[in-house]
């Protein structure tokens, strides 16, 4: 087995040639819209490498809160070559904490919210054409992690507080079939492959 720290990845695939001319917008019914090829390779790997190197520390895991405060898992993985406990990591809250029970933001528990991310978000937003993301801040998200075969059950992001912005999704590495439903179950479904 071979570990694979950031500074082992070939700088090919960090600088391959991205062309912004090949992102689409692509617009589905109940206003869902796709944004294909929205980041280049050094992006989605930009982000990925953030995710898992640092915010994957934050206070806000399923790991922390199973087990309490967690050492730092990527410099604990790089230095014992040990990844398996990045196989336990399900999720990481960021901004206002969600409580996955009572299905709420919990307002008194907040950690920073990204600036690259809510950046991000922003820029989705605009490149979407949604009027008044220019000033848009984000204030809560969650990074779910997925491994091969696995998958979410339906369920309404209906948890926000302000639902006159759009749910913001990014969905890196493996393609996937997102089903998008309506507000029951017995709606029928549009299945959507996203691809990194």
């Amino acid at each position: 087995d071979t570990t694979i720290c950031p500074t082992d990845i070939p700088q090919k695939y960090w600088m391959e040639a991205y062309d912004p001319e090949r992102r689409r917008i692509e617009t589905l019914p109940k206003g869902f819209i796709v944004l294909r090829n929205f980041l280049s390779r050094k992006e989605q790997l930009d982000f990925a490498y953030r995710i898992l190197v640092e915010l994957s520390n934050s206070p806000h895991t399923n790991l922390t809160n199973l087990y309490g405060r967690q050492p730092d898992l990527w410099d604990e993985a790089c230095s014992s070559n040990d990844f398996t406990k990045f196989d336990k990591l399900r999720w990481i809250s960021l901004g206002y904490r969600y409580d996955w029970t009572e299905r709420q933001y919990i307002h008194d528990d907040i950690t920073p919210f990204p600036d690259d991310i809510s950046k991000l978000a922003r820029n989705a937003g605009s490149t979407a054409q949604y009027p008044g993301w220019d000033e848009f801040v984000s204030e809560a998200g969650i990074v779910n992690f997925y491994a091969l075969k696995s998958s979410m059950g339906g369920h309404v992001d209906d948890a926000e507080i302000d639902g006159s912005k759009p749910v913001i999704s990014f969905s890196l590495g493996c393609a996937c079939i997102f089903l998008m439903g309506g507000p029951t179950r017995n709606d029928p479904v549009l299945p959507v492959i996203l691809r990194s």
